[in-house]
Formats: structure tokens, C-alpha cells, sequence
């Protein structure tokens, strides 16, 4: 009798390791991944929360609060998901609401923040008409986006995920709608940049150091707009195709860490010591100047710009009443843009 319970227990123990099964399939591992991404992204817009805070305690720029709301709604988010990863509810309405409340501003103060660059450079640099016209189209952008933004959160909804615990999905037409007026403002934003830097380019012989601080910073702001518009282009399409699988919002944390990040390079550049970025900047600066004086001087072949030497300006300063001539090599280091709040 013992032999026979003994033998009994064996058998119902193989017949439980073979309904044992892993589920490797490619939505779980998919779902893995997901899982990693949102526990590092979650940790990343906890690292811009808190030094886009240090950055407006010390500095006192107020374009630090753009990137620290933002990535604050962002780490509140995905904090929001890891909670109810680690428990999953019986009802995921809390997760819902939760998710809705802080969506609300972890996308559109980035928007507003080259609203109000674009609107704060072309004052300085620009002819008022320019400046009303750029800061009134970027404007009615980024409300057309963040109009459809809004239109496109409340058509999430959410179901049980037994994976993830709680996810939201979202088949909505307004998808669509965000994804083309952030591109549309994103590359609207880039156009203008660059018709500063013609302006610039136009009225070299009137810089002066402030002038010459302005068109470094805008030479940065450029090489990060071209990086988050490609980003947007790139990363859209996939957000479109995964948007109505529950718990697949991996690829909105991609593009919001991308778009955190260089907002906050924009905000930070006048304070940040890296070499490396400001040869970039200068560089890509001197390239574009470099390109529309050579095509000016292929219009208008009686000018005297001289094609010979590219690497040096100059200018004229105004000093106790007297002009003197100054020489600007771009091979040197441009003057600090500390002091710069733009």
C-alpha cells in the first residue's frame, strides 16, 4: 500500500510538470521588453525632473520649467504603470484615471517651449512683421496640436492586461492628427531657425558680442530640432501601428525621453561646458553660413564677399564713440554664453 502511494504521488507529479509550459510567444516577449523599457524611462524622466529643477534654482531661467513639468507628468506616468505591474488590481479604472491626469502635460509644454524660443529669438534678431509672423503660426501649431492631442487622450481606454495588470489602447482617428501637426511644427520650428541664420548671415558686418552669443545658441537649436523632428518621423508610423494593442505605449516613451532630453539641451546650453556640442553647433553654423554665401555670391558676382577666407569676419564696434574693426575667427572659441537667458 505504501509502494502503491508512493507511486501514485510520482505519477501526479510528472503529469503536473508536463502541463508546465512557457509562454515564450511574441507579444509576452515583446511584453518583457516593454516592461524594462518603462522601468529605465521611468528613471530617466525622474533624472530630468530633478535637474531641470537644480537648473531653474541656480540659473532663475524660467525655460527650465518646460522640460521639469514635462518630464514630472512623464515619471508620474510610468510610475503609475510600474505600480500596477508589481500589483495588479481586480478593476483598472484608478490605473485610468491615474494614466489620464498625468498625460495632461508631460507633451505639450516641450511644444510650447519652441513656441516661446521662437517667439523670445526672432523679437531680438528679427524685423517686427517676421517676428508676428513666425510667433503667430508657431502659436496656432502647437495649439492645432495640442487640440488634437487632448481630442486623442480622452479615446483611451483601458482593459486588464495578464501580463502587464492594466493597459490602455486607443484606435482613434486623432492619432493621426497629433502625428501630423507635431511634424508640421517641428519642421515649421526648423524653417524659422533658419531664417535667422540668413538674417544673421545678411547683417554680419552689424554684430556685435551679444549678436555673436545668439547665433551659437540658435546654431545648437538647430542640431537638436533636426535630431527631434527625425525622432517624430521615425518613431510616429510605430506608434500608429501598436497604438490598439493594450499596454504596447512603449514607443511614446521613446520619443518623450528623445524629446526630453534635447529640449533640455536647449534650455541648458547657455550654462553647460561641453566643448564637443559647441564645435558641433559652431560648426554646422559655419557650414550653412558658408552655403548661403556661396550661392549669394554666385547671384550677385559684384559683391565683395570675399570666398578666399571663410574662417574669419569682420565687424565694427562702437567704442567711446569711435569705430574699430574686429576680427571674429571661427576657428576660435566663440565668446561664453553664460548670462544668455533665452
Amino acid at each position: 500500500m505504501e509502494y502503491n502511494s508512493i507511486l501514485e504521488n510520482l505519477l501526479q507529479k510528472r503529469s503536473k510538470d508536463k502541463v508546465l509550459e512557457f509562454d515564450n510567444s511574441n507579444q509576452t516577449v515583446a511584453l518583457r521588453i516593454i516592461s524594462i523599457g518603462i522601468v529605465i524611462s521611468c528613471y530617466i524622466y525622474f533624472k530630468y525632473t530633478i535637474k531641470s529643477a537644480v537648473g531653474y534654482i541656480q540659473h532663475k531661467n524660467l525655460n527650465f520649467l518646460f522640460p521639469f513639468v514635462a518630464a514630472a507628468f512623464a515619471f508620474a506616468n510610468n510610475a503609475n504603470d510600474i505600480a500596477h505591474f508589481i500589483y495588479h488590481p481586480d478593476n483598472c479604472y484608478i490605473f485610468y484615471t491615474l494614466f489620464k491626469a498625468s498625460a495632461t502635460l508631460n507633451w505639450a509644454p516641450l511644444s510650447w517651449l519652441t513656441t516661446f524660443r521662437l517667439s523670445l529669438i526672432s523679437k531680438i534678431y528679427l524685423s517686427k512683421s517676421k517676428f508676428y509672423f513666425i510667433t503667430i503660426i508657431s502659436i496656432i501649431l502647437s495649439a492645432l496640436y495640442c487640440g488634437s492631442y487632448f481630442l486623442n487622450l480622452n479615446q483611451f481606454k483601458y482593459e486588464f492586461v495578464e501580463f502587464m495588470g492594466c493597459g490602455v489602447t486607443n484606435d482613434s482617428k486623432y492619432i493621426y492628427f497629433v502625428m501630423i501637426f507635431d511634424i508640421i511644427d517641428s519642421l515649421f520650428s526648423l524653417g524659422a531657425i533658419c531664417i535667422i541664420i540668413y538674417n544673421a548671415l545678411k547683417n554680419l558686418k552689424e554684430l556685435n558680442t551679444k549678436n555673436e552669443k545668439l547665433s551659437n545658441l540658435v546654431s545648437e537649436g538647430i542640431l537638436e530640432l533636426i535630431i527631434i523632428t527625425i525622432a517624430k518621423i521615425i518613431i510616429y508610423p510605430l506608434i500608429s501601428v501598436t497604438s490598439y494593442q493594450p499596454a504596447f505605449d512603449i514607443f511614446w516613451d521613446v520619443l518623450s525621453v528623445t524629446i526630453i532630453y534635447f529640449s533640455y539641451q536647449m534650455v541648458n546650453f547657455p550654462y553647460q561646458n561641453n566643448q564637443m556640442e559647441k564645435n558641433i553647433g559652431r560648426k554646422l553654423f559655419s557650414f550653412i553660413g558658408s552655403k548661403i554665401k556661396g550661392i549669394k555670391t554666385l547671384v550677385s558676382s559684384g559683391s565683395n564677399v570675399n570666398d578666399n577666407d571663410n574662417s574669419s569676419y569682420k565687424i565694427k564696434k562702437l567704442d567711446n564713440n569711435k569705430f574699430h574693426t574686429i576680427n571674429i575667427d571661427e576657428t576660435r572659441e566663440n565668446p561664453s554664453l553664460y548670462g544668455l537667458s533665452l
